[in-house]
């Protein structure tokens, strides 16, 4: 395989200069196929590529001994802005401008609706449709115990009106799939505390109708959800992405 580490910025225009590193979301990234391992070794350091695949999060063990999450994500695809290898379409391959990107994060995240949704007019016409999803983003081998702590909730906002007639049809506990773009946005807690958000402006919903399943207490304890994200993805100071063979010891 081939592994590369970027920095995907997924601040909102306007966010204050000292807080876009913080909202800076660090990926690994790992490459098995011929097609992308081929197009990641291409990339150099400081290049913006965008990468199609399934992300999954998952616990470590820092060298500060603390445990922290992870975010990974398993390449299908990889592109690279302004060079010969940036796919245009099937089959074929030329230059695309680093403007034919987009901002930080797009892609597609699948999860349960932890509340009907909920639309909010403006001078008495529909001005959005809001929504709040729990997105599983474990690995297949997660112990049930770790589950409810790699979920990850988003919420999602509708402005158009075929997103928020999409979005008015679900229900609390749907499995629905959004597609849109992310970003992340600090907020003050009740009790004084800094967190973030995670948001989607949605542009497509696809519902899969069907309650919480009996004795579920947990998001994670539903499903096996995935999220597809194709984004704007800037590579750290790390190296140029790095090609692991079968018998190297991956520590």
């Amino acid at each position: 395989m081939t592994s590369a580490r970027i920095a995907v910025n997924l601040a909102v225009p306007g966010t204050a200069r000292e807080d876009r590193d913080k909202l800076t979301e660090w990926v690994n990234v790992a490459a098995f196929t011929k097609r992308s391992r081929d197009r990641l070794e291409q990339a150099s350091k400081g290049d913006t590529i965008a990468v199609l695949g399934t992300v999954s999060k998952h616990f470590y063990q820092h060298r500060d001994g603390e445990r922290r999450i992870e975010r990974a994500i398993f390449a299908d695809d990889v592109m690279i802005a302004d060079t010969a290898i940036a796919s245009k379409g099937p089959g074929q391959s030329g230059p695309a401008p680093a403007n034919a990107y987009p901002r930080g994060l797009h892609g597609t995240y699948r999860g349960r609706l932890v509340r009907d949704p909920r639309t909010i007019e403006r001078d008495g016409k529909p001005s959005m449709t809001t929504a709040r999803i729990a997105v599983n983003l474990c690995a297949p081998t997660t112990p049930r115990e770790e589950r409810e702590d790699l979920t990850e909730w988003v919420d999602v906002i509708a402005f158009s009106e075929r997103g928020r007639h999409l979005l008015e049809q679900t229900r609390k506990g749907d499995l629905v799939e959004v597609t849109g773009g992310v970003s992340k946005q600090f907020y003050a807690g009740r009790d004084g505390r800094r967190g973030e958000d995670r948001t989607m402006i949605a542009e497509d919903v696809v519902s899969v109708r069907g309650s919480l399943q009996a004795g579920g207490t947990h998001p994670a304890d539903i499903d096996t959800n995935i999220k597809d994200a194709i984004g704007t993805m800037v590579p750290d100071d790390e190296t140029k992405p790095t090609r692991v063979e079968p018998d190297t010891d991956l520590d």
